[in-house]
């Protein structure tokens, strides 16, 4: 075979053909590498340009789930789900919680706890949810209250379903929650 510069691979050519080189193969089908992948530092890896969405089980899949911020009547000093749940293929995901509370003009709130959780109805462990905890205050307002709570990553084995729960502590009135949960499936 010809002398071929690094970075060329064979294309084509069997017995008896000439083999074809190319520095910019097109692969039409699936690729399976046993070793790293190390693109160039300035090239790396290309991104889509064209807005279209990663297929399941690729990387930079989105999953998102939305309950409106008055579906869920909570209950003081109670966890609830404040969005009923994400169904998680296994997988590494990278995932993103907006929790909404809705309180009346006169509920007055002293802590709003809320966070991603793998358990239903569950807050997880320390620093996996937001605790918000002050005096007694009255928003005086009947709209939703918007938060952004804390990124968490779940690396699952087996398919599961995360929870955006709520645990909150209030009076006088009534307090609604909800929310939206996004992941993105990192590796």
């Amino acid at each position: 075979l010809a002398d071929v510069a690094t970075g060329y691979v064979l294309v084509s050519g069997g017995v008896g053909a000439a083999p074809v080189w190319s520095n910019s193969p097109t692969i039409a089908g699936n690729l399976t590498v046993s070793g790293s992948i190390t693109p160039s530092s300035t090239a790396g890896i290309v991104g889509t340009q064209v807005g279209d969405n990663a297929s399941a089980g690729s990387i930079g899949e989105v999953l998102t789930a939305t309950t409106a911020s008055n579906s869920v009547a909570l209950v003081s000093g109670t966890a609830a789900n404040i969005m009923t749940g994400l169904a998680l293929s296994k997988g590494d995901w990278d995932c993103t919680p907006v929790a909404n509370f809705t309180p009346t003009a006169t509920t007055s709130l002293t802590s709003l706890k809320y966070g991603l959780s793998a358990t239903s109805a569950t807050l997880g462990a320390q620093d996996t949810y937001v605790n918000d905890t002050r005096p007694a205050w009255v928003p005086g307002v009947a709209a939703a209250l918007t938060y952004r709570a804390v990124d968490q990553r779940f690396n699952i084995s087996t398919a599961t379903t995360i929870y955006l729960v709520a645990n909150a502590t209030f009076s006088v009135s009534t307090l609604r929650g909800g929310g939206t949960i996004s992941c993105r499936r990192m590796r």
